[in-house]
């Protein structure tokens, strides 16, 4: 019997506003549209197993399966919604102009996920090198509002480049976690910023 309640998602950037999700009994996941106004057009594709978005400059690598979630509208903060078909697993992708360092960025988004999140409870953090940068791998476990016998478990990679960093979220309902973490920790580390590839291009262009 599948029993849908509402799960908070840290998702936007700065200040990390809260939007809705619902989730199943099963570890289904699917996430509310945000408001018309602010929806926000972005140019992605995915051929095979490339996503490629072109208006935040970046690119991931999908299983065969994963497609680019159309239900959800764009925020001028979520710059990616990707699913399985059965919206059971999500990966989401944001961007953030912060001057400080990552360590300050890793905590301040911490702080964030305590302050907004439902039981938040810390699972991992590793140090990690994802687009040739050291980047930071969290995991942690959340309760969903109202049901705390219902949990989402959440992979994320926070990566620098210059003032901006990058949060890849990965995450699905508790029960499936397991044995979907090395496929959100191939997704996740498959993370390329595209913009100074283009840059590199341009400048050995004749």
């Amino acid at each position: 019997m599948r029993c849908t309640v509402s799960v908070l998602f840290l998702f936007l950037a700065g200040g990390l506003s809260v939007a809705r999700q619902e989730v199943s009994s099963k570890g289904s996941a699917a996430v509310s549209a945000t408001p018309q106004k602010d929806v926000l057009a972005i140019d992605e594709s995915l051929n095979g197993s490339q996503y490629i978005n072109r208006t935040a400059k970046f690119s991931l690598v999908l299983p065969p399966d994963w497609i680019i979630n159309k239900e959800v509208r764009h925020s001028p903060s979520t710059l990616a919604w990707l699913s399985t078909p059965d919206k059971r697993n999500w990966v989401g992708v944001t961007k953030e102009q912060d001057a400080g360092s990552l360590e300050n960025f890793k905590e301040v988004f911490e702080v964030r996920a305590r302050t907004k999140l439902t039981n938040y409870e810390k699972l991992s953090e590793s140090s990690v090198t994802i687009d040739g940068k050291a980047a930071v791998l969290l995991s942690y476990r959340v309760a969903v509002p109202n049901n705390t016998n219902l949990h989402v478990v959440y992979l994320v990679a926070i990566v620098p480049s210059g003032n901006t960093y990058s949060t890849v979220m990965a995450w699905c309902g508790e029960p499936g976690f397991q044995a979907m973490r090395p496929i959100f920790d191939k997704i996740l580390r498959s993370y390329r910023g595209t913009e100074q590839a283009s840059a590199a291009v341009a400048s050995s262009q004749p």
